[in-house]
């Protein structure tokens, strides 16, 4: 695992302070001829710098592979979007299938209305010349049926009368 040179943790980062601020202090009590000093500080920087480099907090998993997350987050969001694509596609060809099917439909109807039309003023006519013959039977049956009753009437009085004599 990679190391970087800025520490991640919080107590990693107060060391690595603390050693700088130790650093910046030896050329200071050098000048002033406090060698003592200058060598503690030194030691001290020293320490500071093994024990933050060999012995501090590894770098999270996390940190190190979170641009290898988001690519493979980013290479499957790009295959949903491409089935999603598909999908649209698919269902565009079948709108366009509906639209013609529609339109073939709408050009077979107004092919079809005048004939439809056309026989639906045939039928009507035949209807019309049935019923106008239905009622004319008609009349001639109730006119027969009037004629036998008188006849049958006539016909009747006449045995009547030759009976009673």
């Amino acid at each position: 695992m990679k190391r970087t040179l800025y520490p991640t943790s919080n107590v990693d980062r107060r060391l690595f302070w603390t050693v700088a601020l130790c650093l910046a202090q030896i050329p200071f009590y050098q000048l002033l001829g406090h060698y003592w000093f200058a060598s503690a500080f030194g030691l001290i920087a020293v320490f500071g710098i093994v024990f933050l480099y060999l012995f501090g907090d590894q770098p999270s998993e996390q940190n190190v592979d979170r641009y290898s997350t988001v690519i493979a987050q980013l290479n499957s969001l790009k295959t949903e979007l491409l089935s999603l694509q598909f999908f649209f596609e698919q269902e565009r060809k079948l709108i366009v299938d509906t639209e013609n099917n529609l339109r073939k439909l709408q050009d077979t109807k107004a092919e079809l209305e005048p004939v439809v039309l056309a026989q639906r003023k045939t039928v009507d006519a035949i209807l019309a010349a049935q019923s106008g013959r239905a009622a004319s039977t008609a009349w001639k049956e109730r006119a027969i049926g009037f004629l036998l009753g008188v006849f049958a009437s006539v016909l009747g009085g006449i045995v009547l009368d030759s009976l009673k004599r």
